[in-house]
């Protein structure tokens, strides 16, 4: 990344929509705009996902999704374990294969442990 005269690396942390969330270390950073210079992996296939975002167990690698469930509370967020492949691993960042398309809602980072099943609240 760039500003101004300053010059270094940006850690991508989370994408929405048309919006991008960097992670920068040092303290010549300004609160403002700076010009990023997004280097992707290569590969055709997968989705590039925060690395934050994919856990691993005895079982493999997943995500978990958060799938919206009608209950006899209301509308709440549930989160599904769900299996991926991770095909390479950059800075911060995995290429994943697997049953995402990249329209849906994960988890990247949490507050609290995460189970299958678990009833979530989601800050935007």
């Amino acid at each position: 990344m760039m500003q101004e005269q300053n010059t270094g690396t940006a850690t991508l942390e989370q994408v929405n929509d048309d919006l991008a969330q960097f992670t920068v270390s040092g303290t010549q950073w300004k609160t403002g705009a700076a010009d990023i210079t997004v280097t992707t992996m290569g590969g055709t296939t997968g989705l590039c996902l925060p690395a934050t975002a994919v856990n691993s167990d005895n079982a493999g690698n997943f995500v978990y999704l958060v799938e919206t469930k009608n209950t006899v509370l209301g509308v709440q967020s549930v989160l599904v374990r769900l299996g991926v492949t991770v095909e390479e691993r950059g800075d911060g960042v995995v290429r994943i294969s697997g049953a995402l398309s990249g329209q849906e809602q994960i988890v990247s980072a949490s507050s609290k442990p995460l189970s299958a099943g678990t009833e979530v609240r989601i800050d935007e």
